[in-house]
């Protein structure tokens, strides 16, 4: 299993996402711990998008919204997410990968 449910997140897998990272923005990287997180779909539920170890991106409220207002326009591109999330370390991989499982 790669981390995938077809099925919505609940309140204590969505906060445990957020403590395996940190709790900060894994955007900009900044080491403030921010209390208003936002758990990201890269790609939107509504375009078909899942609850995947890949697809999921701790940001925070400024960084979600910018992710919204110009993922049309390019500007914070889907890839660039990606590429954060394939550089997370291996534990903390592993970790979001069993909260996603269920196993917490």
């Amino acid at each position: 299993m790669n981390g995938h449910v077809d099925f919505p997140l609940n309140g204590d897998q969505i906060r445990l996402i957020k403590e395996a990272v940190g709790r900060k923005c894994e955007f900009d990287r900044k080491t403030r711990v921010y209390k208003n997180l936002h758990l990201h779909h890269i790609i939107g539920q509504a375009e078909g998008g899942g609850n995947n170890y890949g697809n999921l991106i701790v940001l925070c409220e400024h960084t979600a919204d910018d992710c919204h207002d110009k993922a049309d326009h390019g500007r914070i591109l889907k890839k660039k997410l990606r590429a954060i999330i394939s550089r997370r370390p291996k534990r903390m991989r592993a970790e979001i990968i069993e909260i996603l499982k269920g196993n917490y």
